[in-house]
């Protein structure tokens, strides 16, 4: 097709060829590479830049010798299969082509040395180049080429080579060792590697691991220390299989809590990250406390519930309180000291247990937890208690025991349904009257502390089932408590207890609040019956019952009477019957309302003379008595004879 004279000068350049070995077809208009090349064995050197090739046909094949081969600035989409057989290829330029992937034909050219692919379309070369071992230049500029990556490319052929073969023997052997690449990023061809095993990507420049590791599920070695990583992807839980993970070296603040179900883990090296979590302690304690930590955060998403008890924890899982849904949560046995304020975002917590930890103090935050039904705070370090808990209207369940509180807030009184309230091991001094708020209240437990008295309050906890106040200074109990009918078990120290007497609480809860109630229904009936409680002597504090006008001591073991039963100067009836007295204080002349006495089945060998101003008594039984005085032929002859 061409005109006379560019066959002529073809003709001419390839006679001359035969002898120097060079073939210059540069700028012919050539379409197809022309068939007589085929029989030029001897050159070494053949260029066919700027020309309308858009293929290589077998006329390729005879250039057994050719060294250096050029067909740049042509068309070139494919090459042809014989070019692989030139076996004394050393440099191919195919610059300004329209390749888009690297022909295969290349692969096996093992001997290039130099390879020119610029401006072209190639946006991936296949790892098998990784294995042209001699190959010193490979040009690809002007191309968008993503595989290998900029930076590796940058680094030039060697590099370039290297990362090439190490993706090649990756997909072969089951593992990839991509380190000290210079890589900014997870290369997408290691993503695809699903078979691997292992993968290196230790001492790179890598910020993140893409999602897409998370495709690599059967992976058992992770290496990427020595790297920028400011976080891993949650995507990272798809590697149940992972064994090993070492993340040494990097910026992470956090391990995320989806790595919890890599169960298998036995190796995390952490060393060298600002991780704050999980927290140092959970870190230092090793792979398996680091996964027990996580596991706890990423089951509540199924849960609502966490247990970080026993962790060692100085801080509170902050982590926790981005977490709303989460009901139940313990971080009792730990050395945690502050609440933080974020834990006010809880606002679906229902039970919170900080037990065991040195809190000394709580955040005013807490008020916003109005789910709240159990909170335990016991064996802390904690001397006083924020009105701010008052809010906590749902709660049902409070245990403070074992802390360093002298009072508790009034504002404890508007938590109307609260259950339980333990107080124990305390330094408290009182109670507040505000504690008659508690009617939901079942028990109450103030053992060890400092109490001195109960306020009168108490008397309106009527749902009260069990009350505990051994450990106190308490001598009097309030009459009130004498209206809780619903109480089975009372604890107290009768050493210290003068109201109820000893001997009343020796018998129990149920003998205790007969005596109060009964004690305490008489302000209102003004008679009292303490027949049969046991009582050994008169009660002192039934000497203060000014209003009494009818008092029955009947059927006790009381041996002496104290003149302070003269101060019960409203008495119009008596009775010590049946008890063990001997003597009659004669200040219960001063009784001069009395208008009956039974003084029946006593010791009694006397009645005191002053007894005759008792003008009002119209009976004396003191009937079973050895008395001297009066004799008994008078005592015979009634209550007037005898007075």
């Amino acid at each position: 097709e061409a005109d006379g004279a560019s066959v002529m000068e073809s003709l001419q350049r390839m006679f001359h060829a035969k002898k120097s070995g060079f073939l210059d077809l540069s700028n012919m208009g050539l379409s197809v590479v022309p068939q007589e090349v085929s029989s030029m064995s001897s050159l070494t050197q053949l260029t066919l830049d700027h020309n309308m090739l858009a293929s290589l046909t077998e006329a390729v094949a005879g250039l057994i010798n050719v060294v250096k081969l050029s067909i740049c600035h042509n068309h070139l989409v494919t090459l042809h299969p014989a070019l692989a057989h030139l076996s004394l290829l050393r440099e191919l330029s195919l610059s300004h082509n329209d390749i888009q992937v690297i022909p295969e034909e290349i692969l096996a050219l093992t001997g290039l040395k130099r390879l020119a692919l610029d401006h072209n379309h190639i946006t991936v070369l296949p790892p098998a180049m990784g294995h042209l071992h001699n190959l010193r230049k490979l040009k690809l500029h002007s191309n968008d080429v993503k595989s290998p990556p900029r930076e590796v490319n940058l680094q030039g052929t060697d590099v370039m080579r290297a990362y090439l073969k190490a993706l090649d023997d990756g997909a072969k052997a089951e593992t990839l060792d991509l380190s000290s690449f210079s890589l900014l990023a997870l290369p997408m061809e290691a993503c695809v590697l699903t078979g691997l095993v292992r993968l290196n990507l230790s001492d790179n420049l890598l910020r993140e691991l893409r999602p897409e590791i998370g495709h690599l599920t059967n992976l058992r070695e992770l290496y990427a220390s020595g790297n920028q990583l400011i976080l891993l992807p949650p995507e990272m839980e798809a590697l149940s299989m992972l064994v090993k993970l070492d993340v040494r070296n990097n910026q992470l603040n956090a391990v995320p809590c989806e790595l919890a179900s890599m169960t298998g883990l036995r190796t995390l090296e952490l060393g060298g990250n600002p991780i704050n979590s999980p927290p140092r302690e959970v870190v230092e304690g090793g792979v398996e406390q680091i996964i027990e930590y996580l596991q706890q955060i990423y089951g509540i998403r199924d849960t609502k519930k966490a247990d970080f008890g026993g962790l060692g924890l100085s801080m509170f899982p902050v982590e926790v309180c981005a977490m709303v849904e989460i009901g139940t949560l313990s971080v009792a046995d730990n050395h945690i000291k502050i609440l933080p304020g974020a834990v006010q975002m809880l606002v679906n917590l229902v039970s919170l247990n900080m037990d065991s930890n040195e809190i000394s103090s709580l955040h005013p935050g807490i008020r916003n937890l109005q789910s709240l039904r159990y909170l335990s705070i016991e064996n802390n370090q904690l001397t006083s208690v924020i009105p701010n808990v008052g809010k906590l209207t749902e709660l049902r369940v409070l245990r403070l025991s074992g802390n360093n509180l002298s009072q508790i807030p009034a504002t404890m009184g508007n938590l109307g349904q609260l259950r339980e309230l333990h107080l124990g091991h305390n330094k408290l001094e009182s109670m507040p009257a505000a504690i008659g708020g508690l009617t939901s209240l079942n028990m109450l437990a103030l053992e060890d502390n400092s109490l001195s008295d109960l306020p009168p309050e108490i008397g309106f906890l009527t749902n009260l089932t069990m009350l505990s106040l051994v450990g106190n200074v308490i001598t009097n109990l309030p009459l009130e408590i004498g209206n809780l009918e619903l109480l089975r078990i009372m604890s107290v120290d009768d050493s210290k207890l003068q109201t109820p007497p000893k001997e009343v609480v020796m018998k129990g809860t149920t003998a205790v609040m007969e005596y109060l109630r009964k004690v305490s229904q008489s302000r209102h009936s003004r008679i009292l019956d303490l027949s049969c409680m046991g009582l050994w002597n008169f009660p002192r504090e039934i000497a203060r019952l000014k209003y009494l006008t009818s008092l029955s001591l009947t059927g006790n073991v009381i041996g002496t009477l104290g003149p302070e039963i003269a101060e019960l100067t409203g008495l119009v009836s008596l009775s010590l019957a049946d008890n063990n007295i001997k003597y009659l204080p004669v200040e219960m002349a001063t009784l001069t309302n009395l208008t009956e006495m039974s003084l029946i089945d006593n010791q009694l060998s006397t009645i005191p003379a002053e007894f005759a101003t008792l003008r009002l008594l119209k009976a004396l039984h003191l009937d079973n008595n050895d008395l001297k005085t009066p004799p008994k032929e008078v005592v015979m002859r009634g209550t007037a004879e005898v007075l």
